[in-house]
């Protein structure tokens, strides 16, 4: 057996007890795996320093001193080479856990960024609805101003209407002088004929009553029952009010 062994066998457990790093990882609860890699060689250092300068005690002829500082100096070549192997397989470790690491933030990144991008999108398609029906809502409040002022026109065409029928009832004359229509033309109202008189004109005062109210009721029915308004109808002209 070779007499050095015990001091080989000894430097190895020094470099297996401190090669890895004691700190623990929080998020793994592993060893971290760095190594102290000047602590190692230092260790290692003084060690075989030590034994060389116990030679010129142990040995009393120059040979024999020679001849063992010269097998203790291959042993210590020897265990460096070990060691450089070592210490090499740790930096592969080391870089392979770095590489898994980095390969596992990459697969989170990218799945992170899916994430962001599909809320991104919803966010997006939500504004774009949004925008569509508030664009909806002012079309429809736009559509029932119009309508709004179209009922009124067409009250207001009734009242003249009323007035028209009462002169002719009550004056015998048929005068739209100071009578505005909105929504209807004067031509568009039939005029009695020459060879008879107003008062011969059957005309029925109730039916246009009737008439009056049945246009109320249907504004109120649409007031209450949010009547859909289509864009279409609102065709209010910009100009002044017809006037006769």
């Amino acid at each position: 057996m070779n007499p050095f062994d015990p001091t080989i066998e000894f430097s190895r457990k020094i470099f297996d007890n401190d090669r890895n790093c004691t700190a623990i990882d929080t998020a793994t609860g592993e060893l971290c795996g760095e190594t102290e890699t000047m602590k190692i060689i230092d260790e290692f250092q003084k060690l075989y320093e030590a034994r060389i300068e116990n030679v010129d005690q142990e040995f009393e002829s120059e040979f024999d001193k020679v001849s063992m500082k010269l097998e203790i100096s291959k042993e210590w070549i020897k265990n460096l080479k070990e060691q450089n192997v070592m210490l090499v397989q740790v930096v592969e470790d080391l870089e392979q856990a770095a590489c898994n690491r980095v390969k596992l933030l990459e697969e989170r990144l990218k799945h992170s960024s899916v994430l962001v991008s599909g809320n991104i999108s919803k966010s997006m398609n939500t504004e774009k609805t949004i925008n569509t029906l508030s664009n909806r809502v002012s079309d429809l409040e736009k559509d029932e101003k119009c309508m709004q002022q179209k009922i009124e026109f067409l009250q207001s065409d009734i009242r003249g209407l009323l007035e028209l029928i009462r002169r002719a009832v009550e004056e015998n004359h048929w005068n739209l002088d100071d009578i505005k229509f909105f929504e209807i033309q004067p031509s568009d109202i039939p005029v009695p004929t020459a060879n008879c008189t107003c008062n011969e004109v059957n005309i029925n005062l109730d039916a246009a009553k009737r008439f009056k109210l049945r246009i109320q009721i249907s504004h109120d029915f649409m007031n209450k029952s949010d009547y859909p308004l289509d864009g279409s109808i609102c065709m209010i002209q910009s100009s002044h009010p017809t006037t006769n």
